[in-house]
C-alpha cells in the first residue's frame, strides 16, 4: 500500500512538471507577428510564413489548413527586425502593387495590421523593404 502512495505521489509531481502554458499560434490575432510570403503564378496558392517574437517560425500547410513551425530564431535578430519595421517600413509605406506573381510583408502589432505587398511589373519597392523580406527569407535556411 505505502509503494502504492508513493507511485501515485510521483506521477501526480510528473504531471504537474510537464504542464506547460500554451504559446501563441500565428492565428491568435492580439498577437505581435511578422507574416511574409511570396505568392500568385499558375497555382495561386501563396507561401506564407509567420514570425512570432518569442523566435518560432512557422509556415502554413494550405493543405491541411494548419500551421507548422520549422525553425526557432535568435530573439536578437527579431529584435533587429522589428526595429526596422517599426522604424521606417510598415508604418509609413502603404504599397500595394501585386501583379502576376507577388512578395508580401505584413506587421500585426497592437490590434492593427501594416501590410506591404508588390509584384507589379515594372514596378520596384524601396531597397529597405527588399533588405528586410531577404534576410526573413534567410531565417528560414539558416538558423
Amino acid at each position: 500500500m505505502q509503494r502504492i502512495k508513493i507511485l501515485l505521489c510521483f506521477c501526480l509531481i510528473s504531471l504537474l512538471f510537464m504542464c506547460k502554458t500554451p504559446h501563441a499560434l500565428p492565428i491568435d490575432e492580439n498577437e505581435e507577428k511578422i507574416f511574409f510570403g511570396a505568392g500568385g503564378g499558375f497555382s495561386g496558392i501563396p507561401i506564407e510564413y509567420c514570425l512570432m517574437l518569442d523566435g518560432r517560425l512557422f509556415t502554413k500547410d494550405y493543405l491541411k489548413n494548419e500551421w507548422i513551425q520549422i525553425v526557432n530564431v535568435n530573439k536578437k535578430k527579431i529584435r533587429t527586425f522589428i526595429k526596422s519595421l517599426d522604424k521606417q517600413l510598415l508604418l509609413n509605406y502603404n504599397l500595394n502593387q501585386p501583379g502576376n506573381r507577388y512578395k508580401f510583408l505584413n506587421y500585426q502589432k497592437e490590434g492593427r495590421t501594416y501590410t506591404i505587398t508588390w509584384g507589379k511589373e515594372g514596378f520596384n519597392p524601396p531597397q529597405e523593404i527588399i533588405d528586410i523580406y531577404t534576410s526573413l527569407n534567410a531565417l528560414r535556411k539558416n538558423d
